[in-house]
């Protein structure tokens, strides 16, 4: 099994779970079982985890320079030194969006743990609500721009990253911004779990104001 296999298993993997988080979160409140829902907080963190093994499979696709893969080939070359290889994973439109599901995942799976806790009636809620953001994420980075998408055959060298990334400021902005992004679903999922339960008190609030 290659680098790339692994990472399609990877996010098809998260795609899994994730779909099953939704269902889980949707049966589980509705019917009342806490069983269920609790799964569906672990598949959370199962989902962030596989993410995590996505972007791990893809840093190594691309520092072993896999040219069968179409991303490497668009966004590496073999001249480029290391560090701007490692820039690579955010270079092209599905690494980025790769980085924004994964960090989507990581916060939301620490988001519904310490909500489980302090705020138990919004998890069901806000557990669905994440998953639904998360889904769209996958569905777009499984089936529609995959940064694992196979060349018809591989090519000797790439064509190397955007001229703008190798500048050292430029290289943190992508991350720090798409991370931004993904931050704001969480205040997102809280404020639509409010509406959802009809729990429009302080407590959803005094939950959001630390994200």
């Amino acid at each position: 099994m290659t680098g790339a296999d692994a990472g399609r298993l990877f996010l098809l993997l998260a795609f899994s779970l994730t779909v099953f988080q939704l269902i889980a979160a949707l049966v589980g409140t509705t019917r009342e079982l806490p069983e269920l829902i609790k799964s569906a907080r672990n598949a959370a963190v199962a989902t962030a985890v596989a993410m995590v093994g996505a972007m791990l499979a893809l840093l190594y696709a691309l520092l072993s320079r896999d040219f069968s893969l179409r991303y490497v080939a668009e966004t590496t070359s073999r001249a480029m030194p290391l560090d701007v290889v490692v820039t690579s994973l955010y270079g092209g439109q599905p690494g980025s969006l790769l980085i924004w599901g994964t960090v989507l995942a990581a916060l939301s799976a620490v988001a519904i743990w310490r909500t489980t806790i302090r705020y138990p009636e919004l998890s069901p809620y806000l557990i669905g609500v994440l998953a639904a953001l998360q889904a769209f994420f996958l569905l777009v980075v499984v089936f529609v721009s995959s940064p694992f998408e196979s060349l018809p055959s591989p090519v000797p060298d790439g064509r190397g990253l955007n001229p703008l990334l190798w500048d050292d400021g430029m290289r943190v902005h992508p991350p720090l911004l798409l991370a931004g992004y993904a931050s704001f679903a969480i205040p997102f999922g809280f404020a639509m779990s409010a509406l959802i339960s009809g729990r429009l008190g302080r407590g959803w609030l005094a939950a959001t104001r630390r994200w």
